[in-house]
């Protein structure tokens, strides 16, 4: 087993570093892993081997909501490697931990709460910086957390952006979902400053 997983090790490491080098030195890379789509999870072991042979890789998109993980690549590198969770609703546990941002589906729709959210806790209001991050999560939950495109399309239809509709074989929602969607957006909108 341990064979096995070595090798599997040093496969992934060859190919983030064939990735890695195909582009200039001084263009910055980051790794992605979001092991629930490619059933093939980067360890932090692996990414710091491909670190440590390509210093154009500075860091990490991370989409899964595993934080014991994130303290993991956060130590790559001795500290000095960069995390962005790709997960919306742990945004303030994240920026807690040392990661420097969010890379967010639901920010594309409702930008505000997430930069009120970092504004704020870069400020040490973390009364704030809660605050908004509740109003974050509650615009995830009515967006369904981006399993749904359609529901970001109207969302951004209904905030004046029209984006079109679904391209086939994906379907738009229907009239009552939209209206049941603007209802759950409109609820929250009072209760923040967007």
């Amino acid at each position: 087993m341990w064979f096995y997983w070595n090798k599997l090790d040093n496969q992934q490491a060859w190919y983030f570093i064939k990735v890695a080098n195909s582009v200039p030195n001084d263009f910055p890379v980051y790794l992605y892993n979001i092991p629930q789509c490619s059933s093939n999870d980067l360890t932090a072991e692996v990414a710091q081997k491909v670190a440590d042979s390509c210093k154009n890789v500075i860091g990490i998109k991370y989409s899964y909501p595993d934080y014991l993980r994130v303290n993991d690549y956060l130590n790559i590198n001795d500290g000095n490697f960069s995390v962005l969770p790709g997960t919306d609703r742990l945004f303030l546990a994240a920026l807690a931990m040392g990661c420097e941002g969010v890379v967010s589906g639901v920010s594309g729709v409702y930008p505000e709460p997430f930069v009120e959210t970092y504004n704020a806790f870069k400020a040490n209001d973390l009364e704030k910086a809660r605050k908004m991050q509740k109003v974050a999560i509650q615009y995830c939950e009515a967006l369904l957390n981006g399993s749904n495109m359609s529901y970001f399309k109207e969302a951004l239809k209904l905030r004046g952006i029209d984006v079109g509709g679904m391209r086939s074989p994906q379907i738009d929602l229907t009239e009552e979902e939209v209206k049941e969607l603007d209802d759950k957006l409109n609820s929250i909108r009072p209760k923040s400053s967007v």
